[in-house]
């Protein structure tokens, strides 16, 4: 009887840690703060978690920063030599997995009768893929030497001749159209199952949870045409919820040429169990579940 109490004792003690840790994710604040200098160009945001154990800031004054911070531990998303590493880590995958691809439909092909020839392809497939491993190593060779001898300054890219500047083109030309596409079938599908009628109550609910707590400063604004400028401000006007911060919005009808001036302080938060029960409220939604299994079938997911 006494092992048995003390394996529930035990056992009530973990539960009560792990109600306390689920409680401490999802009602514990996620704070964010932006503030802006636009006499100076100059903008910051930050968002913060767990007492800012974990923060993710970015700043922008002439170039743009953005770091991730977890602990004591601290990720420059912004540093050109940790970027160009990614992006040569990135390609070697890439050839890799391309490689492997081939390799194995060559294989695929060969089982199901392919003769010698099958052989020389499958050769020439992994002959294929040493080369454009060894390619991707030399590009990433000479990006890296450059910036060595240009110390920082002055950074200079590699040659690349026309036909590849035309490929790159064209590969994002293509890429470009099949984004519009995928873009335009959502549309449809989001239109016919009534999407926005579906996701828009709970949407809603959903900022006005997450508006800001804080907001506050002083703009200056003004276009060159005084007509322009009313227009803006009666659309200002007719946005409720700035009138219930310190915010002072000041146009300028006088002035010659287009301009913005002052300084802004945006702070508030979010809780996790906020966007927990967003998307419960979401997948409640026949409408939208019927929405999620059409794209899916489509291949858009």
């Amino acid at each position: 009887m006494i092992i048995v109490l003390s394996i529930l004792k035990i056992a009530g003690i973990l539960l009560l840690i792990l109600a306390c840790v689920l409680a401490l994710i999802l009602f514990m604040p996620v704070v964010y703060e932006v503030n802006a200098d636009l006499d100076r160009r100059q903008f910051r945001a930050e968002i913060h978690w767990l007492f800012r154990l974990l923060r993710f800031h970015f700043s922008f004054q002439k170039k743009a920063k953005a770091v991730l911070s977890v602990l004591w531990f601290s990720v420059d998303f912004t540093d050109s030599q940790r970027k160009r590493k990614r992006e040569q880590k990135k390609a070697k995958k890439n050839a890799r997995k391309y490689a492997k691809r081939k390799r194995k439909a060559l294989r695929k092909r060969r089982k199901n009768g392919g003769g010698s020839g099958e052989r020389a392809d499958l050769q020439e497939s992994a002959g294929a893929a040493v080369q454009s491993d060894s390619a991707v190593q030399t590009d990433s060779t000479v990006q890296t030497d450059s910036a060595v001898q240009s110390d920082g300054t002055v950074y200079t890219e590699p040659h690349r001749d026309r036909k590849t500047e035309e490929e790159e083109k064209s590969r994002s030309a293509g890429k470009i159209s099949a984004g519009a596409k995928k873009a335009a079938a959502m549309i449809s599908l989001a239109r016919q199952y009534d999407l926005a009628g579906s996701a828009g109550p709970p949407l809603l609910a959903f900022l006005r949870q997450i508006r800001p707590r804080v907001l506050k400063g002083r703009v200056l604004y003004g276009l060159e045409d005084p007509a322009n400028t009313g227009y803006i401000t009666g659309a200002l006007a007719a946005i409720p919820f700035l009138y219930e911060f310190d915010l002072v919005l000041v146009p300028d009808f006088e002035t010659d040429e287009n301009e913005i001036s002052g300084t802004v302080f945006v702070k508030g938060h979010l809780l996790l169990i906020h966007a927990v029960v967003l998307v419960i409220r979401l997948l409640r939604q026949k409408n939208i579940r019927a929405f999620i299994g059409a794209w899916k079938k489509a291949g858009g997911l």
